[in-house]
């Protein structure tokens, strides 16, 4: 017998509870009762817009790589039989690449049987544990989750596998930041508005080239004019400012955002007040040796707005 059949003896003996770390708050129903199987990873699908993304070059996952080589997986993923054949990864999107990359033809699989929007919330919820997430994980994952929860939101118990949550007066919104560890729905709506950007750029708030305050206030721009901020920001090299993202926003709300309006906002001078000059060898100590001028800059106005978040939700 192989290191991975004895590694899938040993899952099928754990309960279902103990594999998936339920808490007996939201029990799967007898429809959605697992069977532990070996599957080929070919017949694995990705979940339908998945909003995580698996990284296949960081330290964690070459960790993960080895760890499957040695031992196998330990933790089988979770997966639904699809229509159309084979089967979708709810959770295990990680594991399975990892899987593939050791070599292994097979992996341990629990199969369930749960509607769209139960599979949705679990695969959002098998997530919450990561060290880190990207915005544009946070706000993709927490959009299908909450449409899901308000398409739930009154439906029967018995809904195909998970109990529905009663919301008791609670904002869906409010829920969800409960149980990702946000401040609040507040939070999370604003992480959901980064959904309107543009691919370009939602990748230069992934890549923290543009503050996520700002990239929620350029949110509310239209398709052409975040092309042309999109141009801008390759072309220049930098990043709007807060306050000039929100006189691009109002000058939209008054539909009179043009593109010549655009360049004068962002290259005009910002600060109604003083001016405040920090000489560079005295915050350079706080900074990598390679560290530009410019990253410098937009390190420090993140502090400052993650200081000034803090402030405004105590």
């Amino acid at each position: 017998m192989s290191r991975q059949q004895r590694a899938a003896q040993n899952i099928a003996l754990a309960s279902v509870d103990d594999l998936f770390g339920l808490d007996g708050t939201e029990q799967p129903s007898p429809s959605s009762a697992s069977t532990i199987v070996l599957l080929p990873v070919d017949e694995l699908h990705t979940f339908r817009d998945h909003p995580f993304k698996v990284i296949p070059d960081d330290e964690s996952m070459f960790e993960l790589i080895e760890s499957i080589r040695e031992d196998g997986i330990i933790v089988a993923l979770e997966v639904r039989p699809r229509s159309e054949g084979g089967y979708e990864i709810v959770s295990g999107h990680r594991r399975k690449f990892a899987a593939r990359q050791a070599g292994l033809q097979t992996v341990p699989c629990s199969i369930i049987t749960v509607d769209d929007d139960s599979a949705i919330k679990r695969m959002v919820d098998s997530n919450i544990y990561r060290e880190k997430f990207l915005p544009s994980e946070k706000a993709f994952s927490y959009k299908m989750k909450l449409e899901a929860m308000n398409r739930q939101t009154g439906r029967p118990a018995n809904n195909g596998g998970q109990v529905v949550h009663h919301l008791k007066g609670k904002k869906s919104r409010d829920i969800i930041a409960e149980q990702n560890g946000e401040k609040s729905g507040k939070q999370v709506s604003r992480y959901i508005r980064l959904t309107f950007l543009s691919a370009q750029l939602l990748e230069l708030v992934d890549a923290e080239k543009i503050a996520f305050n700002v990239g929620v206030t350029v949110s509310y721009l239209g398709e052409m004019q975040q092309i042309w901020l999109f141009e801008f920001v390759k072309n220049i090299g930098r990043s709007p400012l807060l306050e000039q993202a929100e006189k691009l926003k109002k000058y939209h709300s008054e539909h009179k955002l043009t593109k010549e309006v655009m360049e004068v906002i962002l290259s005009e001078e910002t600060g109604a007040g003083p001016t405040l000059s920090i000489k560079t060898k005295s915050i350079a100590k706080y900074f990598p040796p390679d560290t530009s001028k410019q990253e410098m800059e937009q390190t420090i106005l993140k502090l400052l707005e993650y200081h000034m978040n803090g402030r405004t939700t105590a």
